[in-house]
């Protein structure tokens, strides 16, 4: 297998890599907006309460499909492992970084109003995006999450390069990936349906977290 066939199909694959986890009071996050799709699939097999966690990618000034770097809701940080900044650099990065923080500050309440993430303390997490390019993302999740003292954390995506597969590792407990391509552009190479996912979809994925019926609206028919 070199592709998936869309996020709903590649949530099942990780669901059966992590089917031991059912049953554990496991807490599945999200990272949107892709991810969450992959979540509530995840979430739904494993039947655990399905969350999400906010983090986005820092962009390069000059060039804003350049990731410098990543931050989280919370403040929490990371530069690209791939990069070397210069101590100018890393000003701007710092610069930029607020601005996408003072963003992240109403992502929560846009997408599931005042409902407040759950508890992690003492919880198994499972983080999970629907793919991962450099790691500093799904990195600075974790880097939120631990602030939430959870038994462990364990970071699930489709798809990643080794090299960002071993940045995750240097930070999360346990790390599942189906597949580690070593000539990586894009996420969306390794899946033959990748569409972009509005708001409203996402909410409509949310909506039943925690519930039995955890369920993903995916796009399929």
């Amino acid at each position: 297998m070199s592709r998936f066939i869309d996020r709903f199909s590649a949530g099942k694959l990780l669901a059966s890599r992590l089917v031991g986890y059912r049953g554990r009071g496991a807490i599945v996050l999200g990272i949107p907006r892709g991810g969450v799709e992959v979540a509530a699939v995840v979430a739904r097999e494993l039947n655990a309460p399905l969350d999400f966690v906010v983090a986005k990618k820092v962009p390069y000034p000059a060039n804003a499909e350049v990731a410098v770097g990543a931050v989280s809701h919370g403040g929490a940080k990371v530069i690209n492992p791939d990069l070397e900044l210069t101590g100018l650099e890393t000003a701007v990065f710092a610069q930029q970084a607020r601005l996408v923080e003072a963003s992240l500050a109403t992502r929560r309440t846009e997408l599931v109003g005042k409902k407040r993430l759950a508890s992690l303390a003492g919880k198994i997490v499972i983080v999970v995006d629907d793919g991962v390019a450099t790691g500093s993302t799904a990195v600075a999740a974790i880097k939120f999450i631990r602030l939430k003292k959870p038994a462990k954390i364990v970071v699930a995506t489709p798809v990643a390069p080794p090299a960002a597969v071993e940045f995750l590792r240097k930070h999360a407990d346990e790390v599942h990936v189906l597949l580690e391509p070593p000539f990586f552009h894009a996420v969306g190479q390794f899946y033959e349906k990748f569409p972009q996912l509005t708001d409203e979809q996402v909410r409509k994925m949310l909506a039943p977290a925690g519930k039995k019926k955890v369920a993903s609206p995916s796009l399929r028919p």
